[in-house]
């Protein structure tokens, strides 16, 4: 017979807590792979409010949820930016691939068996929207999508009795002198 120190303690009565280490972790990942607060909290069918009260008042969540932003900032900062360098290099050179398709009937027994296979090359040209964007991003002293025009001349006023700017609003003289540099 157990003693009173080696018995277990009595089951507890109420509902499950939804707040469990189970979902910290999914949500903790969700965060890591970049997904919202929103979507990580809602994946796991944790209220809004509880989110924010755990993140606010848990300072073991709050450090957890603070790593796995950094994970996701150090994976943005670096492989990110290398896959979106190899794609646009793969845009701006072009590039193939072998697209295969396959037809398929049922023999005499009512199984399917592969009739034709056919295996097309393709090529994909290099793109000139990403061509552009490469060349002004990476020498804009050479290459620019903007055009630049200079006017240069003479403005003559007249002025008549009785008319004056010192009535016009500051504001409003501001509006005018920009127009006329072209602001």
């Amino acid at each position: 017979m157990p003693t009173k120190t080696e018995q277990t303690e009595p089951k507890k009565k109420g509902r499950k807590p939804k707040w469990t280490d189970a979902k910290v972790e999914i949500m903790c990942k969700a965060i890591a792979a970049g997904k919202s607060y929103k979507d990580a909290f809602t994946a796991t069918r944790v209220s809004k409010a509880t989110f924010y009260a755990h993140l606010a008042n848990d300072s073991d969540f709050s450090d957890r949820v603070k790593r796995a932003e950094q994970e996701y900032q150090e994976w943005y900062d670096s492989q990110l930016v290398v896959d979106c360098k190899r794609s646009l290099l793969e845009l701006v050179q072009g590039y193939e691939w072998d697209e295969t398709t396959t037809e398929s009937a049922l023999d005499k027994n009512g199984k399917m068996v592969e009739v034709k296979k056919k295996v097309v090359h393709k090529k994909a040209a290099p793109n000139p929207t990403a061509i552009i964007f490469a060349l002004c991003n990476r020498a804009p002293g050479e290459w620019s999508n903007k055009h630049i025009q200079e006017l240069t001349g003479k403005i003559e006023t007249e002025t008549k009795p009785g008319i004056t700017l010192a009535n016009v609003p500051d504001n409003l003289l501001a509006q005018v002198i920009d127009a006329i540099n072209g602001k």
